[in-house]
């Protein structure tokens, strides 16, 4: 498994070219930007794969927040489509003890995580 989906994946997962911090480097050493509306709410989504961190925040309609995420020590990201949904997950390493964070992005936005217990 590759750490992190290709720049191509994103695009097509968020529908739309990120905003970088600097255009003039790759995309695994750039602060990326995403965008995504959807109808209960829109996810404003950053990601600096070379830091392994990721910024994810949802708001709804009204600009109140819902969720807002500062994540370190990713220890990777995978896209899945399936039946018309698209998901976001993000993996952590075995000793954070954490669960794989679930974020479905289509057909409407909304989060699933947990821990591992004791």
């Amino acid at each position: 498994m590759k750490p992190f989906p290709e720049e191509c994946e994103f695009i097509d997962l968020f529908e739309t070219e990120p905003h970088l911090l600097d255009p003039d480097s790759p995309f695994f050493y750039n602060h990326l930007t995403y965008m995504l509306e959807r109808a209960n709410g829109i996810i404003y989504f950053e990601l600096e794969p070379g830091c392994h961190s990721a910024t994810f925040i949802w708001k709804d309609k009204n600009d109140k927040t819902i969720v807002d995420l500062d994540l370190r020590n990713i220890k990777g990201l995978e896209i899945e489509k399936r039946n018309g949904l698209e998901f976001l997950r993000f993996l952590f390493h075995e000793d954070q003890e954490l669960k794989d964070l679930i974020i479905k992005t289509k057909p409407e936005i909304s989060v699933l995580w947990g821990t591992e217990g004791f």
